[in-house]
């Protein structure tokens, strides 16, 4: 009788142990702590202040439903570490998706990193302080090409070839004077198509961006690291629907210098009939795996002779969780 008793017992705690492991999700906080003094010289003045660089705190989750069948999701909101408060208006909640992954790749709703973004914009932008593509906003186009919210997004990985679509559903193209004659707006406000690939130390990508009743935009970028450099070039061809087009370039060189110390410089113009230059460059200093501090300048020049440069730099600092 006391045996029987014991397999049972036994056999229940294997059943109990199995059903727990199943529905205990795979839950990761993390965090950034980023920001830095940054001074502004406009050839009349000059400002120095605290400023806040994207930090943040965000929750990861992943929960296996089935074999071979995952679920996964995302809270990321946006920290004003210079104030000490949540971030304001839409940039407090940074990330914020929700999707299911397997076999078949993976598909989810809610905001995420844009396919022009990822794929284009994000590889020539590796600064912590100045510079990066945030610096020109021509690479900008009807409410931003960044983060994308009321997405629905379909990601798929081929050997090294990774691929990202993306249909945003926001209404938005009511505000661009997108209504018909009834009011009516388009149930798909954009759509986004990206694809990246590796070949040896080259990272190719592209991406293609279409905003109804705004305009389009195509980019691609070359790159990657060779030895102790990190070289890249990303071009986007903006088509606005009412104006003409205009052709970004931003170039990166970067070098590592050994000891976690490396160095960053971009370049960054366009075709429009000003010719608008930015030239940034940034020092880092990584003294542990999560931290670092970093200083950078920046010149900005619009391409008008009436008006004096922008001159910014800074000295700042990370710390992630």
């Amino acid at each position: 009788m006391k045996k029987n008793i014991m397999i049972k017992t036994a056999i229940a705690g294997a059943i109990v142990a199995a059903t727990t492991a199943t529905t205990i999700a795979d839950t990761t906080l993390y965090g950034r702590m980023r920001a830095g003094l940054v001074c502004t010289d406009d050839g009349s003045n000059t400002d120095c202040g605290l400023e806040n660089r994207s930090s943040r705190f965000g929750i990861k989750v992943n929960q296996e439903i089935s074999d071979g069948l995952t679920a996964f999701g995302k809270y990321e909101f946006g920290v004003n570490l210079d104030e000490g408060a949540l971030s304001n208006g839409e940039d407090t909640n940074r990330l914020a998706y929700v999707g299911v992954k397997g076999g078949f790749g993976e598909v989810s709703i809610g905001t995420r990193w844009s396919p022009l973004y990822s794929y284009v914009m994000s590889p020539v932008d590796p600064f912590q302080l100045l510079g990066g593509t945030s610096g020109n906003n021509v690479w900008d186009l009807a409410g931003g090409g960044y983060r994308k919210g009321d997405s629905i997004n379909y990601k798929n990985k081929f050997g090294t070839t990774g691929m990202h679509l993306m249909v945003v559903m926001d209404d938005d193209d009511a505000d661009y004077g997108g209504a018909d004659a009834n009011g009516d707006t388009d149930a798909i406000d954009e759509v986004q198509i990206g694809a990246g690939t590796k070949a040896g130390p080259v990272n190719l990508g592209f991406a293609y961006r279409d905003v109804t009743d705004q305009g389009s935009q195509i980019g691609i970028h070359a790159g990657g690291k060779f030895g102790m450099a990190n070289l890249g070039v990303s071009l986007l061809n903006t088509d606005p629907e009412n104006g003409d087009d205009v052709l970004s370039v931003a170039t990166l060189a970067g070098f590592g210098l050994g000891g976690g110390k490396s160095v960053n410089v971009s370049i960054q113009t366009t075709d429009e009939d000003n010719e608008p230059l930015i030239v940034s460059a940034e020092y880092a200093h990584k003294l542990s795996k999560n931290y670092q501090w970093f200083a950078a300048v920046q010149n900005a020049d619009d391409g008008d002779d009436s008006t004096d440069d922008v001159l910014k730099y800074g000295v700042g600092m990370r710390l992630e969780f």
